[in-house]
């Protein structure tokens, strides 16, 4: 059994892991317009995955409150780049995922 202080080690390492899938996915895209829906969903998650490390780590008592937040723009994002062949896209996806994930054994 995990114990909640790995579980909140792992949610932070899955969320900073999605700042920086984003950030790459920003920097990448950031100038195509095509991908405005992205890179602005992308800004988005960093700024939500960003608050969420600082509710965790400070031991908020609406932490929970922040991981639902973010796990709602996370689904945004999984929806819109599902489709995008990018490789940037999809590693966003997946830890778009892994974030979901990790709030789901904290919350459970």
């Amino acid at each position: 059994m995990n114990s909640l202080i790995s579980l909140k080690s792992d949610c932070i390492i899955a969320l900073e892991n999605c700042i920086k899938n984003c950030r790459e996915t920003i920097e990448i895209h950031g100038g195509n317009e095509e991908m405005l829906t992205c890179t602005n969903l992308c800004r988005l998650c960093i700024d939500a995955c960003l608050d969420c490390i600082s509710a965790c780590e400070s031991v908020q008592a609406n932490r929970g409150q922040f991981m639902k937040i973010c796990a709602e723009i996370c689904n945004t994002c999984i929806a819109n780049f599902e489709n995008h062949i990018n490789l940037e896209c999809q590693n966003s996806v997946s830890a778009c995922k892994d974030c979901i994930d990790e709030f789901g054994q904290i919350m459970a």
